[in-house]
């Protein structure tokens, strides 16, 4: 699957106060494009970018694949990403919506396991791990029937090597999973609660609300973000107006009851649609903000967004990545609204804060 050469079309953009606090000059480029729609981004400490495509549609050669040069090399080969249906998955994937890198270079796949949202397949949810040498997991974490909800879909994740869990959304029935890495065992935490639930706010792009059929979608948790120190988890429902964060011992602490559990959840802000988050190494926290066609941030300590970014390339920015300096910011532009006739390819932007 060929991807588009690397365009780096560097724009300096300097933004004026309209909605949000303050006005910052930050480079974008397009680093590479995809005639087909991709969420997932991740960018190892060694520079390697990979990046991930949901099989929402029956075109979708390739599930994860690595940016070398202008091609696309489907990862962590061939026969995983060349999956059928009623062909078994056990080494293939079925959908995957995101990927991570930890820090010993090993790469970590969401596979939701519900092809075109058509629900899941038995034991095709999975958390896997793979060596960045090898062709089979190193790490299999499947998610039963029992922990999962009619209309799952297990959307984003990030990972506390350290103390060795796993933090994923469940933006189709509205909950966080929690995984033990070093056993295995997940627990499904605020289900049903608000703070996990669509606020039913419109996703609108370009003076359009963003609709199926004439319905409004309502998308749960989404976004989601680790402080780190891993000491604070950060969410957001894809439909919803507001950020909140919650300490990780409170979810990794399974003597407590839900509703300390629940005592524990911080509202932070209101913010309009949110879909990718990401914390940066100076515990800056960035965020997709989908109705404004811009990227927000929040400074370390801050309960205001800021605007960091806003042009016409950012339409639906989907997920976040950090690049190995720190300071890069990568994200994919998804274009979720425009269904299945994108007006162009999709493009993966490189953002570049200014250091004033």
């Amino acid at each position: 699957m060929k991807i588009r050469s690397f365009a780096f079309r560097s724009i300096l953009v300097l933004l004026a106060v309209v909605v949000y606090a303050s006005s910052v000059e930050a480079t974008i480029s397009v680093q590479a494009q995809s005639d087909r729609l991709w969420t997932g981004v991740a960018v190892s400490s060694g520079g390697r970018i990979c990046v991930c495509f949901p099989r929402w549609s029956m075109d979708n050669p390739v599930s994860v694949g690595e940016l070398v040069e202008d091609d696309l090399v489907p990862l962590p080969d061939s026969a995983w990403n060349a999956w059928l249906p009623g062909e078994s998955y056990d080494s293939a994937f079925v959908c995957v919506q995101s990927i991570t890198f930890d820090a010993a270079g090993r790469l970590w796949v969401l596979d939701t396991g519900n092809p075109w949202m058509s629900g899941v397949l038995r034991d095709a949810c999975r958390l896997l791990c793979f060596g960045p040498e090898s062709t089979s997991p190193e790490l299999v974490y499947t998610f039963p029937d029992s922990l999962l909800a009619p209309g799952s879909y297990l959307n984003d994740f990030r990972l506390d090597m350290q103390s060795g869990y796993a933090y994923i959304t469940d933006s189709g029935a509205g909950a966080l999973i929690v995984t033990n890495l070093y056993t295995g065992e997940s627990r499904r935490l605020l289900d049903g609660h608000p703070a996990c639930m669509s606020e039913g706010t419109p996703i609108e792009i370009d003076g359009a609300a963003w609709s199926f059929g004439g319905v409004l979608p309502d998308v749960h948790s989404d976004g989601i973000a680790l402080t780190p120190s891993a000491d604070w988890l950060w969410w957001h429902a894809l439909t919803g107006n507001t950020l909140y964060r919650i300490p990780t011992l409170a979810l990794v602490d399974d003597s407590l009851s839900m509703e300390d559990v629940e005592s524990a959840i911080v509202e932070v802000c209101r913010t309009g649609p949110v879909d990718g988050m990401i914390f940066g190494a100076d515990t800056t926290l960035y965020i997709t903000l989908l109705n404004e066609s811009a990227i927000g941030y929040l400074p370390a300590g801050s309960d205001s967004v800021m605007l960091l970014a806003s042009d016409t390339l950012l339409k639906w920015p989907d997920t976040f990545a950090i690049g190995p300096s720190g300071k890069e910011l990568w994200v994919t532009v998804s274009r979720i609204h425009e269904g299945g006739t994108p007006s162009r390819p999709y493009s993966l932007l490189l953002i570049i804060p200014s250091q004033e």
